[in-house]
């Protein structure tokens, strides 16, 4: 993939589709890497709520993605599938889980790093059009966004409203237009072919698309998921492994003194099969605990 050369006072960012299974974790494990050398990305973001057996992810999958060379990270609608996060989450500062859920959730909605060009935050939300009761994600947003920059001085601050509705994405990114950094979508696992910078200089793609088995249901097995879906059958979605793998996501240049972007494209990479991929359809439930999570 073609680049432009990356400016030297430009922070770059490589952002992920969410990252579904074991073949989506040992995509990131090579990905991350093209990003860094070949892109020269300098932050490599990434959706995490799949990357365990397709539903939630439990801490030690956090830390293996983290050692690929990950850092920050976000959620979404399958957050607390592996229930063991909900006692862990607070250990991984770098982690956001969607900020519109119930104020006595544990973690937080908004992770931050710094970085040689300033601090860099990244906010999580999730939509409300065809995803489970959630608070209003516009207001909340609006509101931790005022907060970092009046508080904290942070410029750079992106989004990731985690949705259904590509509608509702583009709102966001039209209400949030000149308040924040960039605005992506995830969720769909079908990257969205509208990136763009907005009137005032806000970065914006529907949606990332994901990371993962290519030939798949959005990462789960063709079989079962016209089994379930066209005849009915009580088939339990299961993560394609097998085949050949892709990445999709983008890439964004962002000004750290106006906090706008100065360049954003979408990219799609392939990668080769990769054999004996195996994930313990055993361990695909809601772990209650971290023993059970390290076995």
């Amino acid at each position: 993939m073609h680049l432009p050369t990356k400016n030297p006072l430009h922070l770059r960012i490589a952002v992920f589709g969410d990252i579904t299974g074991v073949a989506g974790r040992e995509t990131a494990k090579e990905a991350f890497i093209i990003a860094k050398e070949n892109w020269q990305a300098d932050l490599i973001i990434a959706n995490g709520e799949n990357a365990s057996h397709g539903f939630g992810i439990t801490p030690k999958h956090i830390k293996e993605i983290h050692s690929y060379g990950l850092d920050l990270m976000t959620l979404g609608n399958h957050t607390w599938d592996k229930h063991v996060l909900r006692h862990k989450i607070s250990e991984f500062p770098f982690v956001a889980r969607p900020i519109n859920m119930p104020r006595e959730t544990p973690g937080s909605g908004v992770a931050t790093i710094e970085t040689k060009f300033g601090t860099f935050a990244v906010i999580n939300a999730l939509g409300r059009l065809f995803m489970s009761p959630a608070e209003c994600p516009y207001h909340l947003v609006y509101d931790k966004v005022k907060e970092l920059k009046q508080q904290h001085n942070i410029k750079m601050i992106a989004l990731d409203l985690h949705a259904e509705a590509t509608a509702e994405k583009l709102i966001m990114g039209r209400f949030l237009d000149g308040k924040v950094s960039i605005v992506w979508g995830t969720h769909t696992h079908v990257q969205t072919a509208d990136e763009m910078i907005l009137p005032k200089g806000t970065g914006y793609l529907t949606d990332l698309g994901m990371t993962g088995a290519e030939h798949s249901i959005i990462g789960f097995e063709i079989s079962s998921a016209l089994k379930k879906t066209i005849y009915g059958e009580p088939f339990r979605n299961q993560v394609e492994n097998k085949g050949t793998r892709i990445t999709t996501g983008l890439i964004a240049d962002i000004d750290p003194e106006t906090g706008h972007t100065v360049f954003i494209t979408r990219f799609r990479e392939c990668f080769d099969a990769l054999e004996n991929l195996v994930e313990d359809p055993n361990k695909a439930v809601n772990y209650t605990s971290e023993e059970q999570d390290e076995k």
